[in-house]
């Protein structure tokens, strides 16, 4: 039978254990009844484990002990059982603690057993009392409360604006989303971002605002600034108003910019440039307008893709399909007219099925 080998920490852990200990039934006394009348050996374990169990029940729906606590509560526990353990070897008197009246008849006579029961509820209290610092020391105070993330994201097709807890707001793009916490509290305002956004950052000099995007996050006090981050490019800080730090994740360099200055860190060689940038092309999609300059063909029909929320099937390719680059501007207009003026230029017809576009290069 295995629980022959277990010790006190064995049986602490064990669930049938703690079941009979906490909800008794008639299967469980009858096997642990029995198991002692059998085992009277074991009649101290089980004491001593019974009362462990008894006295954590107490701290029910408290945080939990740390592991490392839980660690240094059994080293001390296993060292009083140490020291019992010898003062028994002393005696070479064999150590019982009956749990019930009838095993009335294991007991050793009273003298030796009001000794032992001494030296034994010495080591109880010393084991509980440690376990009761533990307790005050993990649980006495208040639990922390894990605040709760919002998360706002957009679908293809869509933007949206947010309005932050400290007055910041977000614009955010199609197949985009941003997650924060929904009150701020802590001693910084933390965003994570998938996809485009521009932020406008409330000031708070003492509460630093902090976006996370993919490897890398961007720093503000009170400023305001475009992030564009995509799995397939480069991710982009473009700042308008203010000042902000910008820091990478792989080799922690940061560069400081400021109104017109742009960070670009390139995904493939993890080094991150300086440059100055257009603020009408990079704000444009803001303002509702998609502007392309010298976009590629894939490019062009991603952006439309994600702007209009539609996906495209290209048939007939191999007569005029080949790759071509261009320049536009649309403001506010629908995906036809965008399509006709495409369609026009590059020699190609579309149809439009619901949330599908088929281009059909012209023989």
């Amino acid at each position: 039978m295995k629980y022959k080998a277990y010790d006190v920490e064995d049986l602490v852990k064990d669930d049938f254990f703690r079941q009979w200990v906490l909800d008794p039934d008639d299967r469980s006394s009858f096997f642990w009844e029995n198991l002692i009348i059998k085992y009277p050996e074991k009649c101290a374990d089980i004491e001593q484990a019974r009362t462990i169990v008894l006295f954590l029940r107490k701290s029910e729906g408290e945080r939990k002990m740390s592991k490392s606590s839980k660690d240094r509560l059994w080293d001390k526990i296993e060292a009083s059982n140490d020291e019992f353990d010898a003062s028994q070897e002393d005696s070479g008197n064999e150590k019982v603690i009956p749990l019930h009246r009838q095993y009335e008849s294991h007991r050793p006579d009273q003298a030796f057993r009001n000794k032992k029961r001494l030296a034994f509820a010495a080591v109880i209290t010393l084991f509980l009392v440690t376990l009761a610092a533990f307790q005050y020391m993990e649980l006495g105070a208040e639990p922390e409360i894990e605040e709760k993330w919002v998360v706002k994201s957009n679908p293809k097709g869509q933007k949206s604006k947010v309005y932050l807890p400290d007055g910041s707001w977000v614009t955010l793009n199609a197949e985009s989303e941003i997650s924060f916490k929904e009150n701020f509290t802590g001693e910084r305002r933390e965003i994570k971002l998938r996809g485009e956004a521009f932020f406008d950052v409330a000031k708070n000099p003492n509460k630093p605002f902090i976006v996370y995007s993919g490897e890398v996050s961007t720093t503000a006090l009170g400023t305001s600034f475009n992030i564009s981050t995509d799995s397939e490019q480069d991710i982009k800080v473009s700042l308008v108003t203010g000042s902000v730090q910008v820091l990478t994740e792989a080799s922690k360099a940061s560069m400081f910019l400021q109104p017109g200055e742009q960070a670009v860190f390139e995904l493939d060689s993890k080094e991150m440039m300086k440059g100055r940038f257009s603020s009408r092309e990079v704000l444009a999609w803001k303002e509702g307008i998609i502007l392309f300059k010298k976009a590629s063909k894939a490019e062009v029909f991603n952006r439309l893709s994600k702007w209009y929320g539609v996906d495209f099937e290209f048939i007939n390719t191999a007569q005029r399909g080949s790759d071509w680059v261009y320049s536009g501007e649309y403001n506010q207009i629908s995906l036809e007219e965008v399509l006709t003026g495409l369609g026009y230029t590059h020699d190609f017809t579309f149809s439009l099925e619901g949330n599908r576009v088929i281009i059909d290069y012209r023989k």
